[in-house]
């Protein structure tokens, strides 16, 4: 005879493993956006590019929406050629820091009014 309190314990212990299992391979593979990079969430982008503005503290939202602009193919007009250089590389640190592209940062810094 089985044990209920043992076969309740055996599916527990079961459902548990599967339910860690399913967590750990979304972890390790994250949802993927329609350019393939993994997705994160606005709230997250929006910390991570704040911090790198704090890090550089030489770089500003103009600079990041002018570079993102470029990099996205649009035309922006910078003071110098300097200036230009900052700002895209401001805008590839932040792709890269949240994967996102130059419109997805855009439209973020648009809701945040930046």
């Amino acid at each position: 005879m089985i044990d209920p309190t043992a076969e309740a314990l055996a599916r527990l212990a079961q459902s548990v493993g599967k339910a860690l299992l399913e967590f750990s391979q979304q972890i390790s593979s994250p949802r993927r956006d329609e350019t393939g990079r993994a997705a994160i969430s606005d709230d997250l982008a929006t910390e991570i590019i704040k911090d790198l503005k704090r890090k550089y503290r030489n770089a500003s939202w103009v600079m990041l929406r002018k570079g993102c602009e470029e990099l996205d193919g649009q035309p922006a007009r910078h003071t110098t050629k300097d200036v230009g250089a900052s700002s895209r590389s401001f805008a590839r640190r932040a792709m890269e820091a949240t994967g996102l592209g130059p419109a997805a940062i855009l439209a973020i810094m648009d809701r945040n009014g930046w």
